[in-house]
């Protein structure tokens, strides 16, 4: 082929897009260029006898710069997304740990007080008086609040002067689950009414906290019901329904391994049968009581155990042993500073 037909040829070739690859590793290879939008699309083409290897794209100038604003807006996005969620998540952790710290606060105080109403309901109640009521307390602290309130006062002699306590609790618990805690707050609502002398009242919450108690497995429960209806009934004539309430409360006591409260409820047995005038079944659980007593801590129920055995004797005309025990009762009246109310569940708060 002369000169000026390959000039020629190769002038062709340029016009259709062909450009001979000076590229020294690619010697006498042909490159042919495709514009796109974005992209640049080269086609390589060896020596005949070489299979054209497939088309690779390219990234142009323009087509960098695009998917790298892209790539980093949707990074930025992202972290922002990622830093926002942080900061939601972290602020409601935060609201949930300062809800939970003053929850378990209250918590801590009220299980302290509820762990000292049996033994120290003075403490008990000292503690109480001292926790403020804010609006942080959920619903349950301050029904429990107000049941554990009222239930101190109860145990240390105090009258409750209305049912305002003792209803936020009643409130509260009957749309809750929580059924031993409904039924002590029915307990207590039927002695404020007792204190009150609202009979009916009594009578009716006395009744609910007997049907509910029935539910809960409180053995603590369940003597407290059962003295305090039979104390109530005991009040009342005809005498015999009590007996039934007050044995059932001394079963519970003996299983509970309470010596105090089966002296109460002993001294209380003995006194119903003494209304009845059987003065010798009388006379046996109180003198059953007086066995009972047998610890230093147990010394003040002496004085009122003494008191009934001298009404025994004395409902039999026997003067001198009569003389005798409520000379023992009035000994330790003086030596313990103590007086016994027996026509109320003050005599539980021992």
């Amino acid at each position: 082929m002369s000169a000026d037909n390959y000039k020629g040829k190769s002038s062709d070739l340029k016009n259709q897009g062909f450009q001979r690859d000076t590229h020294p590793l690619r010697a006498g290879s042909q490159t042919r260029i495709t514009h796109c939008k974005y992209c640049v699309y080269t086609s390589t083409h060896q020596s005949r006898d070489v299979t054209p290897p497939n088309t690779q794209p390219l990234l142009c100038d323009k087509t960098y710069i695009f998917w790298f604003s892209k790539g980093y807006f949707l990074f930025l996005s992202k972290i922002l997304s990622t830093m926002q969620k942080y900061l939601i998540l972290s602020l409601i952790s935060s609201m949930i740990l300062i809800a939970c710290t003053n929850h378990s606060e209250y918590q801590k105080v009220l299980d302290s007080a509820e762990h000292l109403m049996f033994s120290h309901p003075d403490s008990s109640l000292k503690i109480l008086e001292s926790t403020k009521r804010t609006s942080n307390m959920s619903p349950d602290d301050l029904a429990r609040l107000a049941l554990l309130l009222t239930q101190a006062q109860a145990r240390t002699g105090m009258t409750s002067p209305n049912d305002s306590l003792i209803n936020i609790a009643i409130s509260h618990y009957e749309n809750s689950s929580d059924r031993r805690r409904l039924a002590w707050s029915y307990l207590y609502a039927s002695d404020i009414y007792d204190r009150l002398g609202i009979d009916s009242l009594a009578v009716k919450y006395i009744r609910l906290s007997d049907e509910v108690a029935d539910e809960v497995c409180d053995t603590t429960l369940l003597y407290y019901v059962n003295y305090f209806r039979g104390n109530m009934l005991n009040r009342n004539i005809p005498y015999e329904p009590a007996l039934k309430y007050l044995g059932d409360a001394l079963n519970y006591a003996i299983a509970m391994k309470s010596d105090s409260r089966a002296i109460i409820c002993l001294n209380e047995i003995g006194t119903v049968h003494l209304a009845l005038g059987d003065t010798e079944k009388a006379k046996t659980m109180f003198f059953k009581a007086l066995a009972l007593i047998n610890h230093d801590s147990l010394l003040c129920y002496e004085a009122p155990v003494n008191h009934k055995i001298a009404l025994a004797y004395f409902a039999e005309e026997d003067d001198r042993q009569a003389l005798n025990y409520i000379n023992n009762s009035v000994r330790k009246i003086r030596e313990f500073n103590c007086f016994v109310n027996y026509s109320s569940i003050y005599t539980l708060k021992f």
